[in-house]
């Protein structure tokens, strides 16, 4: 987040667990959040909980989820993609069969649009909201 936020200045809104901006270059917004997951076996364990939308929603997450993955983190993280409400482990993509695999559930989905965002292709879909949790 603190990446982000540098290179936001001061065209960003933060808070003490998130931010929220806009994007000219891909006129879109960002909300990102920090969702604290511990518990008494993994305390401090959390997620980042990136949505966008705007006109290019994807292409904004594709370069925040690159600033991620390009920061030194102790353990890769699980990524869950979260497209018209439906949410997909990015590890279940390549475990899927006949073009479906299976959303965090278990129950059988279409992966055509995740494994289009994954492979950095265009998506259109119904929702103009996207998300993606890191």
């Amino acid at each position: 987040m603190s990446q982000i936020g540098r290179e936001a200045g001061d065209l960003a809104e933060y808070w003490k667990y998130g931010l929220w901006l806009k994007d000219g270059r891909w006129d879109a917004q960002l909300l990102l959040q920090f969702v604290d997951t511990s518990t008494d076996a993994a305390p401090g364990a959390g997620a980042l909980e990136l949505k966008a939308q705007g006109q290019d929603p994807l292409g904004l997450l594709r370069e925040i989820r690159r600033a991620i993955f390009q920061q030194r983190i102790g353990e890769k993280p699980e990524e869950l993609l979260t497209l018209d409400g439906i949410t997909v482990a990015r590890s279940a993509l390549d475990k899927g069969f006949d073009g479906r695999t299976l959303n965090v559930q278990g129950k059988p989905v279409s992966s055509a649009a995740f494994v289009a965002f994954a492979q950095r292709q265009l998506v259109l879909c119904t929702d103009d909201n996207y998300s993606c949790a890191t």
